[in-house]
């Protein structure tokens, strides 16, 4: 039995669903208990010591609590050895600045980060951001450093696209901070065929800058912009860097391709039983003929975590 939880790879763990994760959960709590010589109830203690309750347990939680019990087994005076949770980071002033996770710890593994899939090894910090999971969102997994405190004051190219896209899945505005205005602008200045795209013509965003330039000069905390204008910007990048293979076109293509399939109905979902709404485009996620590493991570996640308060979504 402990064969079985040892032979079992981060990448089966990532790939399981829920009923596999519980079912594999259900094997190796006694598993583990057996191996080292000790009663179930003290395994779930440990547990609890890294994780929250139990019976308050998602599928990333489960995910790590089998790599925790693996790392046990493998190496059998980290059971035994003093847990120490994470300190507090020191987090970044302004307006990036992010409330604390809600919980953090060690990776127990080799994963990635459940949003912006950098890979993430073993003793690296991880955590929960502190998001809404009331619909139509859904909890994030868990996240890696820079997801959890500096994604808002140090935006990547990567961030900018998941949050527009994320924006766009929950049917809300795209809310941006000043800092993530001024990385924008960057970007589309760095991409002087912009304004010849056919995104771009058809949808000028010359006030949208406009706009920018302005949260940028006096630090609103969050400027919101339309639905229509975070999918030109989405089409327009797309389109002036088509021939670049680099991660932020990877993650242009797979927004461009969700939003399109959302637009005409590719998968085919049922529109009487999800709507038109955030609902639908979650049955269309999972259905894509096509996964990309959005498909794959689901949401829509709630990413607009501040220090201070936004405004709510228009």
């Amino acid at each position: 039995m402990s064969t079985l939880l040892l032979a079992l790879t981060d990448e089966a763990i990532d790939q399981a669903d829920t009923e596999a994760l519980r079912r594999e959960f259900s094997l190796a709590m006694p598993t583990t208990a057996a191996t080292l010589s000790v009663a179930r109830g003290n395994v779930a203690l440990k547990l609890v010591q890294r994780l929250p309750v139990r019976d308050r347990w998602d599928d990333a939680d489960r995910r790590e609590a089998l790599r925790v019990m693996r790392s046990w087994l493998q190496t059998p005076k980290l059971y035994r050895a003093r847990y120490t949770a994470p300190g507090r980071e020191r987090r970044p002033s302004g307006p990036g600045q992010m409330t604390f996770p809600t919980r953090a710890r060690y990776a127990a593994g080799h994963t990635a980060c459940a949003l912006c899939g950098d890979p993430v090894a073993t003793g690296d910090l991880i955590g929960r951001i502190r998001d809404k999971t009331t619909p139509p969102y859904v909890a994030l997994g868990w996240a890696c450093r820079h997801c959890l405190y500096h994604r808002r004051a140090a935006p990547r190219r990567i961030d900018l696209v998941t949050r527009i896209f994320h924006d766009l899945f929950a049917s809300t505005g795209v809310g941006l901070n000043p800092i993530e205005c001024e990385r924008l602008l960057e970007w589309i200045e760095d991409t002087p065929d912009i304004t010849s795209t056919t995104a771009w013509k058809n949808d000028p965003l010359d006030n949208t800058l406009v706009r920018m330039r302005t949260s940028v000069k006096e630090q609103k905390l969050n400027s919101w912009f339309s639905v229509t204008t975070g999918q030109t910007l989405i089409a327009a990048l797309h389109e002036a860097t088509a021939t670049r293979p680099t991660r932020e076109e990877e993650l242009l293509r797979a927004v461009l391709q969700h939003t399109e399939e959302w637009q005409t109905n590719a998968c085919g979902v049922d529109t009487r039983l999800y709507g038109s709404g955030p609902r639908y485009r979650q049955a269309a996620l999972k259905q894509t003929p096509h996964p990309t590493v959005l498909s794959r991570r689901g949401g829509p996640f709630y990413l607009h975590q501040a220090a201070v308060t936004p405004p709510e979504v228009p």
